[in-house]
């Protein structure tokens, strides 16, 4: 079974780009994230959302 939410590295793979893009991409709010935790928390991209952000990107929606 899929996990419904990714780590930073897992959503990486699947947008094959690096970490470090992917929290460039969530600090600028461009990736849909959650936090759990408090403080600092974990940071973690939603499977679901993350594949609905990929087919907007895909499908001539909202560029960057």
């Amino acid at each position: 079974m899929d996990s419904v939410l990714l780590y930073i590295p897992e959503a990486a793979k699947i947008l094959k780009v690096s970490e470090r893009l992917t929290w460039q991409l969530v600090k600028a709010g461009k990736l849909p994230s959650v936090r759990i935790g408090l403080r600092r928390g974990r940071v973690l991209i939603p499977r679901e959302a993350l594949l609905r952000w990929i087919a907007n990107k895909t499908c001539g929606g909202e560029q960057n």
